[in-house]
């Protein structure tokens, strides 16, 4: 395998990258129609992230154990400066006794980082992102083989808005080396904000847009595959903007041989949906669209329990301030 595609192959040890790499809604927060812009969708998403980052918490303890009923003492491990120790954090991966997670922002470039942290609090960046290799992690890592494997929301090689498409990156907590694939955008979608999963060692996920001619910015989003060894996304739906669905920002969950995840724009009414994909075939078929009363822009993963598929949506209801819906 060519040093290019190293990094995606699982049988490789981490010293062995060092070698090869030495040199209509209420209070809609996003324009989400077809005349929305890059910039805009990227200077309101802060205003919901750490919502995204809230959900994302509140799905990660149904996964654990609970504390017994005493009081319990918190302790600070790490604040964090703003500056190369990174700003703004997201989620945390246990892997082997240590704690890994990104910044979206901070750094040496102030393009975000990933690091590691011990559970007594000893933080070591492994690598500040400066633009080419991408920019604003926002999700959170997942473990590939010997390997952290995240996304960028911008940044990588090819321009886009000139901020970058967003990448697929992979980094050795051994070596400290990253490298990353950069979304091409109208090809194969751009702004990947959200979280990859495995299925059968092909990795899944959205990006927020691109994927086409749609929404006025070169695409209404996508849902992809990363085959390993290949170095190449692969669209396997790209949002048409209308009735399926625009705007996926959230990751996807698998339940058999089908995905599901949400749009925030889109449907019938405009206010996002709940969709499938199969995984066989592709096909995507919207299993709700949301109305308003019964919620709008859903911007957070979905949780599959005992059957139903769980969310939630960042408004609409009954007051306007969002649900927690189930599917059948």
């Amino acid at each position: 395998m060519s040093p290019q595609n190293a990094w995606l192959d699982r049988s490789r040890q981490p010293t062995e990258l060092r070698d090869d790499y030495k040199g209509g809604s209420a209070s809609r927060l996003v324009n989400i129609t077809g005349t929305a812009h890059c910039n805009e969708y990227m200077e309101k998403r802060p205003m919901i992230e750490s919502r995204l980052a809230f959900a994302a918490m509140i799905t990660a303890s149904a996964l654990f154990a609970p504390f017994t009923a005493k009081s319990q003492t918190l302790t600070t491990l790490h604040s964090f400066t703003g500056s190369s120790d990174g700003l703004k954090p997201g989620p945390l991966l246990s892997v082997d006794g240590k704690l890994f997670g990104t910044t979206s922002a901070g750094g040496t470039s102030d393009k975000g980082t990933v690091f590691e942290i011990t559970t007594a609090g000893t933080e070591k960046i492994l690598h500040s992102f400066g633009g080419p290799d991408g920019a604003v992690p926002y999700a959170g890592l997942m473990k590939f083989g010997p390997y952290l494997i995240g996304t960028t929301v911008l940044g990588g090689a090819n321009p886009c808005t000139g901020s970058g498409c967003g990448t697929i990156f992979a980094i050795s907590p051994q070596a400290g080396k990253t490298v990353s694939y950069s979304f091409q955008g109208n090809g194969d979608g751009k702004l990947p904000e959200s979280n990859l999963i495995e299925v059968g060692s092909v990795l899944y996920g959205t990006t927020a847009l691109g994927g086409g001619t749609g929404c006025g910015v070169g695409g209404c989003g996508t849902v992809f595959k990363f085959v390993p060894g290949s170095n190449r996304a692969i669209i396997i739906y790209s949002f048409a903007g209308q009735g399926d669905g625009q705007t996926p920002a959230a990751g996807l969950i698998r339940v058999g041989d089908n995905l599901f995840g949400t749009t925030a724009g889109g449907g019938a009414s405009g206010r996002g949906t709940v969709f499938t994909i199969n995984l066989a075939t592709g096909a995507e078929k919207v299993l709700h669209a949301f109305a308003g009363s019964d919620g709008a822009q859903p911007l957070s993963a979905l949780t599959y329990f005992r059957g139903r598929i769980y969310g939630t949506t960042f408004g609409g209801g009954a007051s306007g301030n969002g649900t927690v819906f189930s599917i059948d």
